[in-house]
């Protein structure tokens, strides 16, 4: 099924008039919650910062490989405008 035609369907399902938790639903979403060690919470962290991290080195890279080295000539004529007013 589409997006579209999924929309249509609830749009055209009836109100629910009372929508109740089950009994034990609030407890069962916090004990699966605290099942999960901090420390594996903070290992997936750890290794989306990693992978984050290389990214935005590799993207670096990548550009100050394309930018051309600036000649020694160049470089000069840049210090003697700036420092001679």
């Amino acid at each position: 099924m589409t997006w579209n035609e999924l929309t249509t369907l609830a749009r055209q399902a009836p109100p629910v008039a009372d929508a109740v938790m089950p009994l034990g639903f609030a407890t069962r979403i916090l004990f699966r919650q605290q099942a999960v060690p901090a420390s594996v919470v903070w290992q997936w962290l750890s290794i989306r910062a990693v992978a984050g991290a290389a990214v935005i080195a590799l993207i670096c890279l990548a550009i100050n490989v394309t930018r051309p080295t600036p000649q020694p000539d160049m470089v000069d004529e840049i210090f003697a405008e700036v420092l001679q007013p």
